[in-house]
């Protein structure tokens, strides 16, 4: 018998029952949902999300939904230091992989060419943070990539503000 097609074999043999058994666990992972509590009391706002999608991408999730931690059993997270808006963000991106600044509102003179670049400038910032609270690595380069490309493209530089 040739060692090399035997091994070949258990390998394939192997990833045979990888797939069937990642299979069976992505399908389970986005038949159940978990609750996120997101904002402080004033503001807060509860989002569902599947739990396999929230838990591949975030430790801090992963680690709060095993199963032998409390909020398994209650399927609910609190995440008061983080505002909605930012964790609107964060979703968008787990399910879409991508970062969409439009899919939030800007204050009303967000017109302003300015006013509209520093909002989105500190939405980039607040996502990065985020990335950091739900220990997600995933997110940080490319949250900091489109940071660089935003502060790329403003008109501002330190010499100018210190002109003022």
């Amino acid at each position: 018998m040739d060692p090399l097609n035997s091994n070949c074999e258990s390998v394939k043999l192997q990833q045979a029952r990888l797939t069937r058994t990642n299979k069976a666990d992505y399908k389970a992972s986005y038949v159940e949902k978990i609750t996120a509590l997101v904002g402080d009391e004033d503001d807060q706002q509860a989002f569902t999300v599947h739990k396999g999608m929230i838990c591949r991408k975030s430790d801090l999730f992963a680690s709060a939904f095993s199963p032998d931690e409390a909020d398994e059993q209650t399927k609910t997270m609190r995440l008061p230091q983080l505002r909605p808006q930012t964790f609107h963000l964060y979703l968008h991106l787990v399910y879409a992989n991508a970062i969409d600044l439009t899919i939030n509102e800007f204050p009303s003179d967000a017109n302003d060419a300015g006013v509209k670049n520093r909002a989105e400038t500190f939405a980039l910032i607040e996502l990065c943070i985020a990335a950091g609270i739900l220990q997600d690595k995933s997110l940080i380069n490319p949250v900091i990539n489109a940071l660089a490309l935003k502060v790329g493209q403003s008109k501002f530089s330190l010499n100018d503000q210190a002109l003022n």
